[in-house]
This record gives structure tokens, sequence and C-alpha cells, in this order.
């Protein structure tokens, strides 16, 4: 028999889903900056977060600096192509011209093998915030199902396979979650609240469902998503669902 395992979920409402994102984040940040640190940040793909990302551009004191920004996961692209977080996020959330003081560390993805390691190198001890989508076959970042086993030596970047036409890819690994001081994990809609309650109320293998290794941290769903949770669900909820 398995255990209900616990998890933290925010139900913003509709009209506030992304204001809600925005506010961890500028929170991480501030938490950060006001100790005289740079913040540093992962922020990932998805039309989930550009949404987010396109919202907290129109904010009057967007990403203060001194602030890195770095990619939960990225795709074997140039920067140009349309497949590309880097790009994608440059776009929506600094209109392609980052500010002063404000940096993207990103690998270079033109030699993936060669970039894991490097970018592995390059990211901090510490991470403020890591900012993930559920994906609805369970994968987050770029780690897909039947991949994680592979990856145990991999420390916290690997090379891995994703779904045509991007199927080479750079990803934080499992591993980078134990240097994040906060993480949240965007979801919505019906099939990825049925796919949280299967995970809360399984517990699967990470191997099977990578994302069942976000389970305990911070989850923001929309009503559609939260819809569809189960009783086991509800009484591993940690505190109250928040609706905002």
């Amino acid at each position: 028999m398995t255990t209900a395992r616990e998890i933290k979920v925010v139900v913003p409402r509709a009209d506030t889903y992304e204001e809600t994102v925005v506010s961890f984040l500028r929170r991480a940040i501030e938490v950060a900056q006001a100790q005289g640190q740079e913040a540093h940040i992962a922020l990932t793909g998805g039309n989930t977060a550009e949404a987010v990302y396109r919202h907290w551009s129109t904010y009057p004191d967007q990403p203060k600096p001194p602030l890195a920004i770095y990619l939960s996961d990225e795709r074997c692209v140039p920067t140009h192509h349309s497949g590309s977080n880097h790009g994608m996020v440059r776009r929506s959330l600094f209109s392609n011209s980052l500010p002063a003081g404000i940096r993207m560390v990103t690998p270079d993805v033109s030699d993936p093998r060669s970039a894991a390691r490097e970018y592995d190198q390059r990211l901090p001890s510490t991470f403020d915030l890591l900012l993930f989508t559920l994906g609805v076959d369970g994968h987050f970042a770029s780690l897909f199902p039947g991949e994680l086993n592979s990856l145990v030596q991999s420390g916290r970047v690997a090379v891995t396979v994703g779904p045509p036409p991007f199927t080479g890819r750079v990803s934080l690994t499992i591993g980078a979650l134990h240097t994040a001081r906060e993480i949240v994990v965007l979801a919505r809609g019906r099939r990825k609240g049925e796919l949280i309650s299967k995970m809360v109320s399984e517990s699967p293998n990470v191997d099977d469902c990578p994302a069942a290794a976000l389970l305990g941290y911070n989850w923001v769903l929309d009503e559609e998503a939260a819809s569809a949770f189960n009783e086991a669900v509800e009484s591993s909820i940690l505190g109250e669902t928040i609706h905002r």
C-alpha cells in the first residue's frame, strides 16, 4: 500500500495567476538583494511561463539588479530560434534588451556535452528560486520519463533527449533541486491536475514520472487543475489552498 505524499498548493483566481507567480519571483529576489547579494533564479520555458514573464515585464520595477538569470533547460537551437528558451525569456521579459546589472547565464548548446559540463561549473552554489512547469507526461525542465536512472552521475546538469523536433537538450537535473532555497512549479488545466492527483496518491518512481521529485515544494495551479483533485490530494495539501 502506498502512502500519499504532501504537497503545497496555491490556487489563485484566474485573473491573478501570473501576478501570483511573479510575487514568488520578486520575493525571492528581494530577500537575496536585501542581504547585499546578487539574486540567482532559474526560469523555465513553456506557454504558462511565457505568460508570467510578459506580465512581469509590465511592472514599472521589472526585475531589479543585481540579478543573474539561469535556465532550467535549453533546446539545442540558436537563440533566435522560436524554440529557444533563452530567446523566449529575453523577448517576453526584456524585449530582447537586458537592463544594466542583469545577466543571463545560459549553456552554449552548439556543443551540448561540453556545454553541460561548462554550465554546471557556472551555476551558483545556491539558487534563490527555481521555476518549473509540469508536462502532461510527468516531465519537468527537460527531464523526461525513463531518463533519470541514466543521469544519476550527471551532477546538476545533463544532456537529455526530448521529443521531436527538439530532441537535443541541456537540462538541470534532480541534483539541482537540493541547491535551491525555493522551488515553484506551475500547472494549468485538468489533465495536469489529474497527473498531480496520481503522483500524490500513488507516489510513482521518479524515473517513470520525474515531476514526482517536486512534490513537497510550492505548486501554483489554476482552478481547472485543482478541480481534478481526488480525496488523497485534498488530505495531503499542506496548509490551505489559497484563492487570491
